[in-house]
Protein backbone atom coordinates (compact mmCIF):
# COMPACT_ATOMS: atom_id res chain seq x y z
CA UNK A 1 0.00 0.00 0.00
CA UNK A 2 1.62 3.33 -1.05
CA UNK A 3 1.88 6.08 1.55
CA UNK A 4 2.83 9.74 1.63
CA UNK A 5 3.70 11.79 4.69
CA UNK A 6 2.24 15.30 4.71
CA UNK A 7 3.13 18.26 6.88
CA UNK A 8 0.96 21.36 6.80
CA UNK A 9 2.42 24.47 8.38
CA UNK A 10 0.63 27.78 8.92
CA UNK A 11 1.96 30.96 7.32
CA UNK A 12 2.37 32.26 10.86
CA UNK A 13 5.11 29.89 11.95
CA UNK A 14 4.49 30.75 15.60
CA UNK A 15 1.49 28.43 15.35
CA UNK A 16 1.52 24.66 15.20
CA UNK A 17 1.04 22.64 12.07
CA UNK A 18 0.02 19.03 11.55
CA UNK A 19 1.77 15.89 10.36
CA UNK A 20 -0.02 12.82 9.04
CA UNK A 21 0.59 9.82 6.82
CA UNK A 22 -1.96 9.20 4.10
CA UNK A 23 -2.82 6.13 2.06
CA UNK A 24 -2.34 7.43 -1.50
CA UNK A 25 -5.00 5.07 -2.89
CA UNK A 26 -7.81 6.16 -0.56
CA UNK A 27 -6.57 9.60 0.49
CA UNK A 28 -7.36 8.68 4.09
CA UNK A 29 -5.07 9.40 7.02
CA UNK A 30 -3.56 6.18 8.37
CA UNK A 31 -1.49 8.03 10.98
CA UNK A 32 -2.12 11.36 12.72
CA UNK A 33 -2.70 14.16 12.64
CA UNK A 34 -0.13 15.06 15.27
CA UNK A 35 1.22 18.47 16.26
CA UNK A 36 4.39 19.70 14.61
CA UNK A 37 6.39 22.92 14.62
CA UNK A 38 8.39 24.32 11.72
CA UNK A 39 9.63 27.61 13.15
CA UNK A 40 13.32 28.43 13.38
CA UNK A 41 14.97 29.79 16.49
CA UNK A 42 15.14 33.58 16.10
CA UNK A 43 18.26 34.14 18.20
CA UNK A 44 20.22 31.48 16.35
CA UNK A 45 19.04 32.74 12.97
CA UNK A 46 20.09 36.29 13.82
CA UNK A 47 23.50 35.25 15.15
CA UNK A 48 24.13 33.13 12.02
CA UNK A 49 23.15 35.81 9.49
CA UNK A 50 19.55 34.74 8.84
CA UNK A 51 17.55 37.12 11.03
CA UNK A 52 14.57 36.91 8.64
CA UNK A 53 14.52 33.09 9.12
CA UNK A 54 14.41 32.56 5.33
CA UNK A 55 13.72 28.85 4.81
CA UNK A 56 16.03 28.75 1.78
CA UNK A 57 18.99 29.62 4.00
CA UNK A 58 20.61 27.76 6.88
CA UNK A 59 19.04 28.44 10.28
CA UNK A 60 15.71 29.39 8.70
CA UNK A 61 12.21 28.00 9.10
CA UNK A 62 11.45 24.48 7.85
CA UNK A 63 11.49 24.68 4.04
CA UNK A 64 8.37 23.98 2.00
CA UNK A 65 8.48 21.48 -0.85
CA UNK A 66 8.99 17.82 -1.58
CA UNK A 67 11.29 15.52 0.36
CA UNK A 68 12.24 11.90 0.64
CA UNK A 69 12.37 10.43 4.13
CA UNK A 70 15.46 8.26 3.66
CA UNK A 71 15.91 6.56 7.02
CA UNK A 72 16.42 7.06 10.75
CA UNK A 73 19.25 8.31 12.99
CA UNK A 74 19.80 8.62 16.67
CA UNK A 75 18.61 8.98 19.27
CA UNK A 76 20.29 12.11 20.65
CA UNK A 77 18.38 13.02 23.81
CA UNK A 78 19.84 16.47 24.33
CA UNK A 79 18.85 17.97 20.97
CA UNK A 80 16.43 15.64 19.24
CA UNK A 81 14.61 13.79 21.99
CA UNK A 82 14.69 10.30 23.38
CA UNK A 83 13.72 8.58 20.11
CA UNK A 84 15.37 8.29 16.72
CA UNK A 85 14.82 11.00 14.12
CA UNK A 86 13.80 10.77 10.48
CA UNK A 87 16.36 11.90 7.89
CA UNK A 88 15.00 14.19 5.14
CA UNK A 89 16.41 14.89 1.67
CA UNK A 90 14.94 17.94 -0.07
CA UNK A 91 13.85 17.18 -3.64
CA UNK A 92 11.74 20.13 -4.82
CA UNK A 93 10.80 23.70 -3.95
CA UNK A 94 12.58 25.48 -1.11
CA UNK A 95 13.47 22.05 0.31
CA UNK A 96 15.77 21.38 -2.65
CA UNK A 97 17.39 24.82 -2.32
CA UNK A 98 18.05 24.20 1.37
CA UNK A 99 19.33 20.67 0.68
CA UNK A 100 22.11 22.16 -1.43
CA UNK A 101 23.30 24.07 1.69
CA UNK A 102 22.91 21.43 4.38
CA UNK A 103 22.05 17.77 4.81
CA UNK A 104 20.81 18.29 8.36
CA UNK A 105 17.03 18.44 7.87
CA UNK A 106 15.08 16.04 10.08
CA UNK A 107 11.77 15.28 11.74
CA UNK A 108 12.52 14.86 15.42
CA UNK A 109 11.25 15.22 18.93
CA UNK A 110 13.10 16.97 21.67
CA UNK A 111 12.65 18.87 24.86
CA UNK A 112 9.76 21.26 25.22
CA UNK A 113 9.99 24.74 26.70
CA UNK A 114 10.22 24.30 30.42
CA UNK A 115 7.12 25.40 32.25
CA UNK A 116 5.11 25.87 29.06
CA UNK A 117 5.04 22.34 27.55
CA UNK A 118 5.31 23.88 24.08
CA UNK A 119 7.35 22.63 21.17
CA UNK A 120 10.62 24.52 20.81
CA UNK A 121 11.86 26.10 17.58
CA UNK A 122 14.54 24.28 15.57
CA UNK A 123 17.13 25.30 12.97
CA UNK A 124 15.05 24.23 9.98
CA UNK A 125 13.74 20.85 11.05
CA UNK A 126 10.22 19.79 11.97
CA UNK A 127 9.73 19.10 15.66
CA UNK A 128 7.07 16.85 17.18
CA UNK A 129 6.43 15.86 20.78
CA UNK A 130 8.58 12.93 21.96
CA UNK A 131 5.59 10.65 22.56
CA UNK A 132 4.33 11.44 19.03
CA UNK A 133 7.78 10.68 17.60
CA UNK A 134 7.65 7.29 19.29
CA UNK A 135 4.20 6.64 17.74
CA UNK A 136 5.39 7.82 14.30
CA UNK A 137 8.42 5.53 14.35
CA UNK A 138 6.28 2.61 15.54
CA UNK A 139 3.77 3.20 12.72
CA UNK A 140 6.54 3.23 10.10
CA UNK A 141 8.01 0.04 11.54
CA UNK A 142 4.69 -1.77 12.06
CA UNK A 143 3.53 -1.00 8.51
CA UNK A 144 6.90 -2.02 7.08
CA UNK A 145 7.16 1.23 5.17
CA UNK A 146 10.06 1.29 2.77
CA UNK A 147 12.43 4.23 2.38
CA UNK A 148 12.43 6.56 0.62
CA UNK A 149 9.01 7.62 1.87
CA UNK A 150 7.70 10.73 0.10
CA UNK A 151 7.04 13.80 2.25
CA UNK A 152 5.21 16.95 1.20
CA UNK A 153 5.57 20.10 3.32
CA UNK A 154 3.04 22.78 2.41
CA UNK A 155 1.89 26.05 3.90
CA UNK A 156 -1.58 27.40 4.41
CA UNK A 157 -4.07 28.52 6.98
CA UNK A 158 -7.04 26.63 5.54
CA UNK A 159 -6.80 23.68 7.93
CA UNK A 160 -7.69 23.34 11.59
CA UNK A 161 -4.68 23.85 13.81
CA UNK A 162 -4.10 21.34 16.56
CA UNK A 163 -5.14 22.77 19.92
CA UNK A 164 -2.55 23.55 22.53
CA UNK A 165 -0.01 25.40 20.41
CA UNK A 166 1.49 28.81 20.81
CA UNK A 167 -0.64 31.75 19.78
CA UNK A 168 0.45 34.68 17.64
CA UNK A 169 2.01 36.46 20.63
CA UNK A 170 4.03 33.47 21.76
CA UNK A 171 7.75 34.23 22.11
CA UNK A 172 10.00 31.34 22.90
CA UNK A 173 12.16 32.14 25.94
CA UNK A 174 15.05 30.31 24.24
CA UNK A 175 14.98 32.66 21.29
CA UNK A 176 12.08 31.81 19.00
Amino acid sequence: MPYVMKVRLPANRRKLGVLEILDTLTGLAEFGPIQCYGKADGKTGESKGNAELDSRKRYGNAPLGGYDVTGIQGPDDARYGQYARLVLVGKSGDAAIRQALTNELRIHGGPVNLGASLLRPTNGCIRVLDNDMQKLLAFISDKGLIYPLPLEVAEGDDFPLVDGGPDEDYVDPAGG
